[in-house]
């Protein structure tokens, strides 16, 4: 059995699968070209098993077992194609968010689709042999806020059963990263990105951070809180939301909702560094970011065009004049540095960039010459196991022995029926997006 396309991603929902599905939609509907979703760690089975024209990953570099998959996939001719999923590329990281999990830093894939013709360029500067594996698709991920439809204000009030008057949503950091034993684990890596005094600065900004959030919280009681914490958040003691949840007026999301689902029915925005920011900008949601220590640290320019505080009173005070007055007169003098950054970051805001992934994989598959090579024997019984173990790890008791267990929760985050689900409302959107623009083939 072959495919067209294997996408292998980490869950059933979630950022990724977000941009996944208009592309999905693209290549079944329009293009006309076969389209299997799997699980990632689930791989070596998978592509043993249907042997795909190509594989495509919403980012390969990152994750550990993402880079795995498509190495694996490359050393059996089948080609790869990935985006990226933080495509705002920042000079000072450009290593860390090009190579990401990849060591050796090799570039293996066929070709890899990113968010702007500047990030291309900055790439380009370091690594001009790389010219012929880059292209600019856009963002596919800025799509849906051309297309979607969003969870509205009444459907998250129900919730939690309570009239409040206004709702703020706060966008977590990533601090867990850069403590304890997950600091030491990823220290070589880290200290690529900062050194010592900039983390040891984090690490204070997080407790400062959750004073800040704790008295704005404990200050603003008719006002409900959306904590969300950082998709790659792994231990919540360490994040800057550490014990707000007990609060009557806050609610915690981490990973399922999508991250336009959550910004969507709330009044203000809030972070401490977020590409979420321009994300709510193009929700018409103002920003306030709260940064204890002030803003200057090595970060990317969308703080540029967000309104910053240091302390809880500051915050308050801005709240207070956008409830009054319908806007933050620092955020709103801000306007055209928005424009500009929305612009330099993501290239399209046209609803398309899912249309321009498609087409990439059309024009590869046509220009291809080769077939994949099909596994040993010994390949396909180690994929054969692996699968074995992937699916036992969401059974009842099976799935707690050891040697499965440790699958359990990458079982649980993929669900066919949650995609079928999903896929549904992705379809209808995009039927009704195409219809209005007179999109067709």
């Amino acid at each position: 059995m072959t495919v067209d396309v294997l996408n292998l991603e980490w869950s059933s929902a979630g950022r990724d699968r977000e941009v996944v599905l208009p592309i999905q939609y693209y290549c079944e509907k329009i293009l006309g070209l076969s389209f299997r979703n799997e699980c990632i760690f689930d791989y070596y089975y998978w592509l043993n098993r249907l042997q795909p024209k190509m594989l495509f990953i919403a980012s390969t570099a990152g994750a550990k077992i993402n880079v795995e998959a498509a190495r694996y996939a490359t050393e059996h001719s089948i080609p790869v194609l990935t985006l990226v999923a933080e495509g705002n590329f920042v000079a000072d990281y450009l290593d860390q968010m090009l190579w990401g999990w990849k060591e050796p830093r090799e570039f293996f894939e066929s070709r890899l689709l990113l968010w702007s013709e500047k990030s291309r360029k900055m790439i380009l500067g370091k690594y001009p042999g790389l010219a012929e594996k880059l292209s600019v698709s856009g963002s596919v991920g800025f799509d849906r806020y051309r297309y979607g439809r969003f969870q509205s204000r009444e459907n998250l009030l129900k919730s939690v059963n309570k009239p409040y008057e206004h709702v703020i949503g706060i966008a977590g950091w990533g601090f867990d990263l850069y403590e304890g034993d997950r600091f030491e684990k990823n220290r070589e890596m880290l200290l690529g990105l900062y050194n010592m005094k900039e983390i040891e600065r984090f690490r204070e900004d997080r407790k400062a951070l959750r004073d800040v959030l704790h008295s704005i919280i404990s200050k603003m009681k008719d006002t409900l809180f959306v904590l969300k914490f950082h998709p790659a958040c792994i231990d919540k003691d360490l994040s800057e939301f550490e014990g707000l949840e007990s609060f009557a007026n806050t609610i915690t999301l981490h990973r399922g909702l999508d991250i336009a689902d959550c910004i969507a029915p709330c009044d203000l925005w809030v972070a401490y560094e977020s590409t979420t920011a321009l994300e709510a900008w193009l929700l018409n949601k103002e920003v306030i970011l709260i940064n204890p220590s002030g803003p200057d640290f090595k970060r990317d320019q969308i703080f540029n065009g967000c309104t910053i505080v240091t302390e809880a009173t500051d915050f308050i005070q801005k709240v207070e004049e956008l409830w009054r007055s319908g806007t933050i007169e620092d955020f709103a003098n801000k306007k055209e540095v928005r424009i500009r950054i929305i612009t330099e970051v993501g290239q399209w805001f046209d609803g398309k960039n899912h249309m321009r992934v498609g087409d990439e994989i059309k024009e590869f598959l046509q220009g291809m010459d080769s077939q994949a090579q099909g596994p040993s024997f010994m390949e396909w019984l180690r994929g054969y196991i692996r699968h074995l173990r992937f699916w036992s790890a969401g059974l009842p008791i099976i799935g707690n022995l050891p040697y499965i267990s440790t699958l359990r929760e990458a079982n649980k985050r993929f669900s066919h029926v949650e995609l079928e689900s999903k896929k549904q409302i992705v379809w209808q959107q995009l039927d009704e997006f195409y219809k209005k623009a007179k999109l067709s083939k």
